[in-house]
Order: structure tokens, then C-alpha cells, then sequence
């Protein structure tokens, strides 16, 4: 399964986000389907050559965001979500948490709401175009 993640240390989201956005990103397409056992914590992290930590904060935020479930003893499996489900599971609390930050930082260096989505816009495009190269 891991052969497939491919995690980048040097990307600005942190190794926990990105391990569970591409699990996640594998759930949501049926690539991983409900009822699948995820690799242990330990399994996990030396397949990709990261902290247990990192893996099990992935898992714990997976499991808030309704994407897996843990069962004492057996390990962590996909849960069932359904369509609904998946589109509200995809946009996370945190998100909402992080939109507010930026409009507070936005503010603080007084950027208007235009030029924060200008800016926005500029990032996006770099991100795009830095993936297709990729």
C-alpha cells in the first residue's frame, strides 16, 4: 500500500497531514475499500521512514474525520462513509480553524479580502504547475 505514498519532508503541510490526506485521497477514490486494515502504527512508520508519532496522529485525525476506525487489538480499518458522508468527512474542522487563521494574519498585515484572494490564486497556480512537473 505504502509503495504508493510518497511523503514529502520538505513540503509546508507536515508529515501527519500529508500521510492522511493521501490516505484519505485512496479511501475517497476506492482505492483503499471499507473494511481494509491499515498497516500498524509501527508497520507504518518504517515503510516510510517516519516518526510512529506522525502515523498515529494521521490515524487519530483520520479516525476524528470519520475516514477509519480503531478496533482494540485488531488495528485500524477504512470505514464505511457514504457519499454524503465522504464530501463532509473531505472538508475537516480544521480547515474551517485554518481559514480563520489566515483571515487573522491577512488582517493583521492588512490585506483586503481582494488581495488575500488574489495571493490565494498566485499560490494555487504554483502548486499546480509545481505537481505537474513533478
Amino acid at each position: 500500500m505504502t509503495h504508493l505514498l510518497h511523503l514529502d519532508p520538505a513540503a509546508r503541510a507536515p508529515l501527519y497531514r500529508q500521510l492522511a490526506d493521501k490516505l484519505a485521497e485512496r479511501i475517497a477514490d476506492g482505492s483503499l475499500p471499507a473494511g481494509t486494515r491499515l498497516m500498524s502504527v509501527r508497520e507504518m512508520a518504517i515503510d516510510l521512514r517516519i516518526n510512529p508519532n506522525t502515523v498515529a496522529r494521521a490515524y487519530r485525525e483520520m479516525e476524528l474525520a470519520g475516514w477509519v476506525t480503531t478496533q482494540a487489538g485488531k488495528g485500524v480499518f477504512v470505514a464505511e462513509i457514504s457519499a454524503k458522508d465522504q464530501n463532509q468527512a473531505a472538508q475537516p474542522d480544521d480547515l474551517s480553524d485554518a481559514v480563520d487563521r489566515l483571515l487573522s494574519v491577512a488582517e493583521t498585515h492588512g490585506l483586503s479580502l481582494h488581495q488575500l484572494i488574489s495571493v490565494l490564486k498566485k499560490r494555487a497556480l504554483l502548486s499546480t504547475e509545481k505537481k505537474l512537473r513533478a
